[in-house]
């Protein structure tokens, strides 16, 4: 302070208001929270408030006694809060959930234009800071909220789905319930309301879907059986005549009828297989499956397969 006036450690935005107050206390005033901001001669801002005064001796002013205590961290402190407050509140109003919170008391302390939109279209009130929320729902759902908010104020950290009519159409709502801890008990209970109709709606159509999905794959399953069924009935049949020709007749037959007789009987006995196995393909999707080990004669495998193929490639330009 040294070689400097009282006026001149103080911050050029603040000098108004003090000659302001300083021309009052003159006139006789006493001033009381007084807000200054100072600058050290490093230029260090520092927030004081304080009073002034006027001594007066033989009823003429001599002295004006300035009291300031440092309030900087105090002002700092409440300017961050008051921002944080301000994030706060941006962040719950630009949401579309409702979101409230009651005291331990059971009385509405805060809530966003999301919950006062919502109450006014379900029940047609105005909600208010206060106010019983059991006085904003329609009366069957009372005795739900009540239960929901004792939860709530107990501790317990939950969700519920709350199904409502709203405005004639059926709605479906996700509420979470979170404690406000007050050191060792529970001080209140903030709420979140999500409207979750679309995605029940969502599930309720997969769910359909997956139901018809089942159907038809059962109906399915029941054709394959079915239709194996009727095509094993007239093959064996054909099985079975082929076989009893060649015990019967195989003699008598030459050596080409016998081979063709024979390749009768041979993709008979595919075809049946293949039956076979289409009804095993129908047990593979019902979640049953049974593995047969067994030894196979390659050379009999492929003389088999070739003289399945064989007509197919007659009178082709192809080489089997």
């Amino acid at each position: 302070l040294s070689g400097r006036s009282f006026m001149e450690t103080v911050d050029v935005r603040s000098q108004p208001a003090l000659e302001r107050a300083y021309e009052a206390v003159v006139q006789g005033e006493a001033i009381s929270g007084l807000e200054l901001t100072l600058r050290s001669s490093q230029e260090e801002e520092v927030i004081v408030r304080g009073s002034m005064n006027c001594r007066v001796e033989d009823g003429a002013p001599v002295a004006v006694r300035i009291m300031l205590r440092d309030v900087t961290d105090q002002k700092r402190a409440q300017e961050e809060l008051a921002r944080s407050e301000a994030n706060l509140s941006a962040v719950v109003e630009s949401t579309g959930d409702a979101i409230w919170s009651i005291g331990s008391d059971g009385s509405l302390i805060t809530f966003n234009s999301a919950f006062s939109l919502e109450i006014e279209t379900l029940s047609g009130k105005e909600p208010s800071v206060g106010a019983n929320p059991l006085d904003l729902v329609a009366e069957e759902h009372v005795e739900t909220f009540r239960e929901l908010y004792r939860r709530g104020l107990s501790g317990e950290r939950f969700s519920e789905v709350w199904y409502v009519d709203m405005a004639g159409q059926p709605r479906a709502f996700e509420l979470y319930f979170n404690p406000i801890s007050g050191g060792a008990r529970t001080v209140g209970v903030v709420v979140f309301s999500k409207d979750v109709t679309r995605r029940m709606r969502a599930e309720e159509a997969l769910r359909a879907a997956k139901d018809e999905a089942e159907h038809a794959n059962q109906a399915k399953s029941q054709f394959l059986a079915n239709m194996s069924h009727e095509l094993r009935t007239p093959l064996n049949s054909v099985n079975g005549f082929a076989n009893i020709l060649l015990k019967r007749r195989g003699d008598a037959l030459d050596e080409k009828d016998r081979s063709f007789l024979e390749r009768i009987l041979t993709n008979g006995k595919h075809l049946l297989d293949l039956i076979n196995e289409i009804l095993d393909l129908a047990k593979i999707e019902a979640g049953r499956m049974d593995v047969d080990l067994q030894a196979v004669d390659l050379v009999e495998f492929i003389d088999e397969t070739l003289g399945q193929m064989e007509g197919q490639v007659k009178g082709r330009p192809v080489q089997l």
